[in-house]
C-alpha cells in the first residue's frame, strides 16, 4: 500500500508482491482531497472455494489482508477477508470504535492495512504473536506499508503489540492496546518510526519492551529465582536450558505448551484439509 507520489523504484516493491500471490492480483487508487493512495494486492490462493480478488473495496473503506483465521464460528465456505470485511462494514455500528473492536477478536497469524473512506483514518496491524511480517517505510512526503520491500528501503518492522491508526491529513498516529481500551498512544509519525528505529536496532543486551507490571511473578514457587541463578551459572547457552529442565514448574509449563501446540496444528490442518475435500 502507498501514500503519496508513487516512483519507479515502488515499482519493485509490486512486483515483490505480485511474486507472493500468482492467483490474482490487483489495484485500487484513491484520490481524496489532495491525499492520494494506490492499494496492491496479490493473492495466494489457500482458503474459501475461490480466489478472492484484493484489495476489497466498498462504500465504507478498502481492505488488504494477509493470514489465515482459526475460529470455528466463521463459515469455512467463505474467504477470511470477505467475512472481515463484512465485519467492518456493519452498517448499524460502523465507527472507529467497531473498526478497532472487529480487530482485536481476530485469531491466527494475520497482517491487514484497512482504510476508512469516510474519516480518512488507515487502519494497520498484525496478529499479537507477530507472526507474518508487515513493513513501514517513510519517505519525504509519502509512506509505504508492505509485506515485502526491498534491501534499498530503509524500513521498520511493525510491532505487533498495538493497533495503529494514521490519520492521513494530520500524519498523527493513535496506537490502540489490544488488551485495554483505555490505553492510547498517539505520535507525531515521525516521532513513531524513529523510536521504533532506535527500539529494533538496539544490541541485544540494551533491548527492552513494555511488561504488566499486574502479573505477580512471586507466586510461581521460585521460578524466576531459578532463572537468574542458571544465568550466572552458565556461559553455555544447553547447560542454562538443562539446568532451567529441573525445575519442576518449568517442565509442567514446556508439557503444556506442547500440548497447546499440538490441539492447534491439528485444529488448523483440520480446516485446511476440509477446503480440499
Amino acid at each position: 500500500m502507498w501514500y503519496g507520489q508513487c516512483s519507479s523504484l515502488d515499482a519493485k516493491v509490486w512486483q515483490r508482491i505480485k511474486n507472493r500471490g500468482p492467483d490474482c492480483m490487483h489495484t485500487v487508487q484513491i484520490n481524496d482531497d489532495n491525499v492520494e493512495l494506490s492499494f496492491c494486492g496479490a493473492v495466494l490462493w489457500m482458503q474459501g472455494p475461490k480466489p478472492v480478488v484484493q484489495p476489497i473495496e466498498n462504500d465504507h473503506g478498502v481492505l488488504l489482508y494477509n493470514g489465515d483465521i482459526f475460529d470455528d464460528k466463521w463459515d469455512r465456505n467463505c474467504n477470511d477477508a470477505e467475512v472481515i470485511m463484512e465485519k467492518i462494514s456493519n452498517q448499524g455500528e460502523y465507527s472507529e470504535n467497531q473498526i478497532i473492536n472487529i480487530l482485536k477478536l481476530l485469531k491466527g497469524p494475520f497482517s491487514l492495512i484497512y482504510y476508512d473512506k469516510k474519516s480518512g483514518n488507515l487502519y494497520f496491524t498484525r496478529d499479537r504473536m507477530g507472526r507474518i511480517s508487515l513493513l513501514f517505510h517513510k519517505k519525504e512526503n509519502s509512506f509505504i506499508i508492505s509485506s515485502v520491500l526491498g534491501r534499498e528501503y530503509n524500513c521498520i518492522e511493525i510491532p505487533a503489540t498495538y493497533i495503529y491508526k494514521i490519520n492521513l491529513k494530520t500524519c498523527l498516529i493513535t496506537l490502540h492496546s489490544w488488551t485495554n481500551d483505555t490505553i492510547r498512544k498517539q505520535y507525531v509519525l515521525e516521532n513513531w518510526l524513529e523510536e521504533n528505529d532506535q527500539q529494533q536496532n538496539l544490541p541485544d543486551d540494551q533491548f527492552s519492551f513494555e511488561f504488566d507490571t499486574s502479573i505477580d511473578l512471586s507466586t510461581e514457587d521460585g521460578v524466576v529465582q531459578s532463572i537468574e541463578t542458571a544465568m550466572k551459572i552458565n556461559d553455555c547457552k544447553i547447560s542454562f536450558m538443562k539446568n532451567l529442565m529441573k525445575n519442576f514448574i518449568i517442565q509442567e509449563t514446556i508439557h503444556n505448551l506442547r500440548e497447546l501446540l499440538e490441539k492447534s496444528v491439528k485444529h488448523i490442518v483440520r480446516l485446511l484439509v476440509g477446503f480440499y475435500y
